[in-house]
Protein backbone atom coordinates (compact mmCIF):
# COMPACT_ATOMS: atom_id res chain seq x y z
CA UNK A 1 0.00 0.00 0.00
CA UNK A 2 2.54 2.48 0.55
CA UNK A 3 4.29 1.92 -2.56
CA UNK A 4 1.17 2.49 -4.07
CA UNK A 5 0.52 5.69 -2.35
CA UNK A 6 3.73 7.08 -3.30
CA UNK A 7 2.80 6.49 -7.02
CA UNK A 8 -0.20 7.77 -6.54
CA UNK A 9 1.56 10.94 -4.77
CA UNK A 10 4.42 10.74 -8.27
CA UNK A 11 1.37 11.05 -10.52
CA UNK A 12 -0.74 13.88 -9.03
CA UNK A 13 2.48 16.12 -8.72
CA UNK A 14 3.33 14.90 -12.44
CA UNK A 15 -0.63 15.84 -13.48
CA UNK A 16 -0.28 19.43 -11.28
CA UNK A 17 3.34 19.99 -12.65
CA UNK A 18 2.01 19.52 -16.53
CA UNK A 19 -1.24 21.63 -15.35
CA UNK A 20 1.18 24.50 -14.04
CA UNK A 21 3.03 24.53 -17.39
CA UNK A 22 -0.21 24.44 -19.80
CA UNK A 23 -1.49 27.56 -17.96
CA UNK A 24 2.20 29.37 -18.03
CA UNK A 25 2.34 28.35 -21.69
CA UNK A 26 -0.80 29.84 -22.26
CA UNK A 27 -0.05 32.73 -20.89
CA UNK A 28 3.69 33.43 -22.74
CA UNK A 29 1.23 32.60 -26.03
CA UNK A 30 -1.40 35.02 -25.20
CA UNK A 31 1.65 38.10 -24.41
CA UNK A 32 3.61 37.24 -27.20
CA UNK A 33 0.17 37.75 -29.71
CA UNK A 34 -0.48 40.69 -27.76
CA UNK A 35 2.83 42.15 -28.42
CA UNK A 36 2.74 40.92 -31.88
CA UNK A 37 -0.10 43.06 -32.97
CA UNK A 38 0.80 46.11 -30.75
CA UNK A 39 3.77 45.98 -33.22
CA UNK A 40 1.51 45.57 -36.45
CA UNK A 41 -0.75 48.04 -35.70
CA UNK A 42 2.54 50.35 -35.10
CA UNK A 43 3.74 49.18 -38.28
CA UNK A 44 0.98 50.38 -40.08
CA UNK A 45 0.30 53.74 -38.01
CA UNK A 46 4.17 54.93 -38.86
CA UNK A 47 3.25 53.77 -43.02
CA UNK A 48 0.07 55.50 -43.07
CA UNK A 49 2.01 58.66 -41.70
CA UNK A 50 4.52 58.01 -44.01
CA UNK A 51 1.75 57.84 -46.86
CA UNK A 52 2.77 60.58 -48.92
CA UNK A 53 6.36 58.99 -49.53
CA UNK A 54 5.10 55.63 -49.77
CA UNK A 55 2.10 55.73 -52.01
CA UNK A 56 0.84 58.93 -54.23
CA UNK A 57 1.47 62.61 -54.72
CA UNK A 58 -0.25 62.69 -58.56
CA UNK A 59 -0.65 65.38 -60.96
CA UNK A 60 -2.80 68.43 -60.22
CA UNK A 61 -6.11 67.91 -60.93
CA UNK A 62 -7.13 71.12 -62.51
CA UNK A 63 -5.18 69.52 -65.33
CA UNK A 64 -7.67 67.04 -65.56
CA UNK A 65 -10.53 69.54 -66.77
CA UNK A 66 -13.28 68.22 -64.48
CA UNK A 67 -16.48 69.10 -63.82
CA UNK A 68 -18.29 68.84 -60.46
CA UNK A 69 -21.93 68.62 -60.55
CA UNK A 70 -23.24 70.00 -57.63
CA UNK A 71 -26.84 69.77 -58.38
CA UNK A 72 -28.64 69.13 -61.32
CA UNK A 73 -28.46 72.00 -62.81
CA UNK A 74 -25.38 73.58 -61.96
CA UNK A 75 -21.97 72.15 -62.16
CA UNK A 76 -18.11 74.03 -61.14
CA UNK A 77 -14.65 73.61 -61.76
CA UNK A 78 -12.44 72.10 -58.99
CA UNK A 79 -10.69 76.01 -58.41
CA UNK A 80 -14.39 76.88 -57.52
CA UNK A 81 -14.26 74.37 -54.58
CA UNK A 82 -10.73 75.56 -53.22
CA UNK A 83 -12.20 78.85 -52.52
CA UNK A 84 -12.11 78.70 -48.83
CA UNK A 85 -9.14 76.40 -48.75
CA UNK A 86 -7.82 73.06 -48.46
CA UNK A 87 -9.86 69.97 -48.66
CA UNK A 88 -9.61 66.31 -47.61
CA UNK A 89 -11.50 64.72 -50.18
CA UNK A 90 -13.24 61.12 -50.14
CA UNK A 91 -13.52 59.95 -53.59
CA UNK A 92 -15.54 56.77 -55.01
CA UNK A 93 -17.55 55.18 -57.66
CA UNK A 94 -21.19 53.68 -58.13
CA UNK A 95 -18.87 50.77 -59.56
CA UNK A 96 -16.92 50.57 -56.19
CA UNK A 97 -17.93 48.14 -53.33
CA UNK A 98 -20.60 49.74 -51.49
CA UNK A 99 -20.41 49.04 -48.03
CA UNK A 100 -16.44 49.80 -48.49
CA UNK A 101 -17.79 53.72 -49.10
CA UNK A 102 -20.56 53.73 -47.12
CA UNK A 103 -18.29 52.69 -44.10
CA UNK A 104 -15.94 55.64 -45.00
CA UNK A 105 -18.20 58.32 -45.57
CA UNK A 106 -20.05 57.37 -42.28
CA UNK A 107 -16.73 57.84 -40.60
CA UNK A 108 -16.40 61.37 -42.56
CA UNK A 109 -20.00 62.02 -41.59
CA UNK A 110 -19.09 61.67 -37.98
CA UNK A 111 -15.91 63.45 -38.32
CA UNK A 112 -17.45 66.49 -40.15
CA UNK A 113 -20.14 66.83 -37.36
CA UNK A 114 -17.33 67.88 -34.91
CA UNK A 115 -17.50 71.37 -36.11
CA UNK A 116 -14.65 72.74 -37.96
CA UNK A 117 -13.54 70.64 -39.86
CA UNK A 118 -17.04 70.75 -41.91
CA UNK A 119 -16.41 72.94 -44.37
CA UNK A 120 -12.31 71.36 -45.04
CA UNK A 121 -14.02 67.78 -46.16
CA UNK A 122 -14.78 66.80 -49.75
CA UNK A 123 -16.56 63.77 -51.20
CA UNK A 124 -16.75 63.45 -54.66
CA UNK A 125 -18.39 60.64 -56.72
CA UNK A 126 -18.70 59.07 -59.91
CA UNK A 127 -22.25 58.30 -60.83
CA UNK A 128 -23.70 58.09 -64.37
CA UNK A 129 -26.67 60.35 -63.50
CA UNK A 130 -26.54 63.17 -60.48
CA UNK A 131 -30.16 61.48 -59.54
CA UNK A 132 -27.85 58.58 -58.26
CA UNK A 133 -26.42 60.29 -55.74
CA UNK A 134 -29.75 60.88 -54.13
CA UNK A 135 -30.80 57.63 -54.63
CA UNK A 136 -27.90 56.12 -52.89
CA UNK A 137 -27.77 58.82 -49.95
CA UNK A 138 -32.00 57.37 -49.92
CA UNK A 139 -31.02 53.68 -49.83
CA UNK A 140 -27.66 53.65 -47.17
CA UNK A 141 -29.30 56.49 -44.71
CA UNK A 142 -26.41 59.09 -45.70
CA UNK A 143 -26.93 62.68 -44.49
CA UNK A 144 -24.29 63.97 -46.12
CA UNK A 145 -23.25 65.99 -49.41
CA UNK A 146 -21.84 64.35 -52.49
CA UNK A 147 -20.97 66.11 -55.96
CA UNK A 148 -20.58 64.22 -58.72
CA UNK A 149 -17.21 64.45 -61.11
CA UNK A 150 -17.06 63.54 -64.52
CA UNK A 151 -14.09 61.20 -64.28
CA UNK A 152 -14.13 57.36 -63.10
CA UNK A 153 -10.97 57.51 -61.87
CA UNK A 154 -8.50 60.10 -61.09
CA UNK A 155 -5.76 57.48 -59.84
CA UNK A 156 -5.43 55.02 -63.24
CA UNK A 157 -6.14 51.47 -62.34
CA UNK A 158 -6.99 52.23 -58.74
CA UNK A 159 -10.54 50.72 -58.44
CA UNK A 160 -11.46 51.34 -54.63
CA UNK A 161 -12.40 54.27 -52.38
CA UNK A 162 -9.96 56.75 -51.27
CA UNK A 163 -8.90 59.83 -49.17
CA UNK A 164 -6.51 62.54 -50.55
CA UNK A 165 -5.12 65.75 -49.36
CA UNK A 166 -6.28 68.49 -51.58
CA UNK A 167 -4.22 71.75 -51.49
CA UNK A 168 -4.91 75.30 -53.02
CA UNK A 169 -3.36 74.87 -55.95
CA UNK A 170 -5.13 72.20 -56.60
CA UNK A 171 -2.54 69.26 -56.05
CA UNK A 172 -3.54 66.19 -54.71
CA UNK A 173 -1.30 64.34 -52.07
CA UNK A 174 -1.27 62.05 -49.23
CA UNK A 175 -3.39 59.36 -50.51
CA UNK A 176 -4.70 57.02 -48.28
CA UNK A 177 -6.75 53.94 -49.45
CA UNK A 178 -8.82 52.56 -46.30
CA UNK A 179 -7.87 49.07 -44.79
CA UNK A 180 -10.61 46.16 -45.92
CA UNK A 181 -8.16 43.52 -43.45
CA UNK A 182 -6.65 45.72 -40.88
CA UNK A 183 -8.29 45.08 -37.28
CA UNK A 184 -7.78 48.30 -36.39
CA UNK A 185 -9.62 51.78 -37.92
CA UNK A 186 -7.02 53.91 -39.26
CA UNK A 187 -9.24 56.39 -40.89
CA UNK A 188 -9.64 58.33 -38.09
CA UNK A 189 -5.66 57.92 -37.94
CA UNK A 190 -5.32 59.27 -41.30
CA UNK A 191 -7.25 62.23 -40.21
CA UNK A 192 -5.82 63.31 -37.55
CA UNK A 193 -2.38 62.74 -39.55
CA UNK A 194 -3.52 65.22 -42.06
CA UNK A 195 -4.18 68.14 -39.34
CA UNK A 196 -1.01 67.94 -37.89
CA UNK A 197 1.04 67.45 -41.28
CA UNK A 198 -1.01 70.89 -42.83
CA UNK A 199 -2.72 72.39 -39.79
CA UNK A 200 -5.98 72.00 -41.78
CA UNK A 201 -7.86 72.87 -38.18
CA UNK A 202 -6.40 75.51 -37.49
CA UNK A 203 -6.56 77.35 -40.63
CA UNK A 204 -10.90 76.66 -40.54
CA UNK A 205 -10.43 78.60 -36.99
CA UNK A 206 -8.53 81.19 -38.84
CA UNK A 207 -11.49 81.61 -41.38
CA UNK A 208 -14.46 81.79 -38.83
Amino acid sequence: MIIDKRFVSIILCFTFLLIVIYIYERKINAIERELKSKKSSFNEKKSLVNAAQIKYNFAKLDTFNLSIQTSVNEKKSINDLLIDGDKIVFFFTEQDCDLCAIKELKKLKAFADDGAMKERLLVLGNFSQFDHISYFKIKNSLDIEILNVNKIRLVPNLITPYFFYLDKDCLAKDLYIPSKKSLEDLTQTYFQTIINKYSVLSLSTNDD
